[in-house]
């Protein structure tokens, strides 16, 4: 009778201690596709640089590719998780929430580095940032992220990746 009752409290704990969401994981309880997405895009870019820049990285906002004038909640938060992604990869990612705004402006159709991207990358020895758009589609969402050297504008490292356009990023794509 005691050996069924430590049983039934051992089978109970393990189905528990496996139904709660872990945390410190790219993955949560119910899958979220955004954090899991964004960390292995991060993944993706920190091992595809060739030579690690020798400062710290700049994440600027990913904005609309229809209007990069623009971002939402859907662009911050993937640039917020995306820094956090570089992070875990060992790279050194400058926080600029309280640098004044880091954007990235259209030049003859072009993504270029605006020029207080320029000043806060030089201000700090930052030798890169990374900049991305994202693209509205029926039901997927197009994200685009570079690693671009402020210096020159030369692209050291790109990720393509897609997202599907569920509720969750539907809300954030409208803030």
């Amino acid at each position: 009778m005691v050996a069924r009752l430590v049983l039934a409290i051992f089978v109970l704990a393990s189905v528990a201690a496996c139904s709660a969401p872990r945390l410190g994981s790219a993955h949560y309880e119910g899958g979220d596709s955004l954090i899991h997405t964004s960390y292995e895009a991060a993944n993706r870019l920190a091992s595809s640089i060739s030579r690690p820049p020798p400062g710290a990285l700049l994440v600027a906002t990913l904005v609309d590719i229809n209007n990069l004038g623009r971002s939402s909640a859907f662009g911050r938060t993937v640039s917020e998780q995306v820094s956090a992604g570089l992070t875990r990869n060992g790279l050194s990612v400058m926080e600029m929430k309280y640098q004044g705004s880091v954007y990235i402006r259209q030049s003859q159709g072009e993504l270029v580095l605006s020029r207080s991207v320029a000043d806060v990358a030089n201000q700090h020895q930052a030798q890169a940032v990374v900049a991305g758009t994202y693209s509205i589609g029926s039901d997927v969402v197009y994200v685009n992220l570079k690693v671009i050297r402020h210096a020159d504008n030369v692209v050291l490292a790109g990720q393509d990746y897609i997202l599907p356009l569920d509720n969750n990023i539907r809300r954030l794509l409208l803030r």
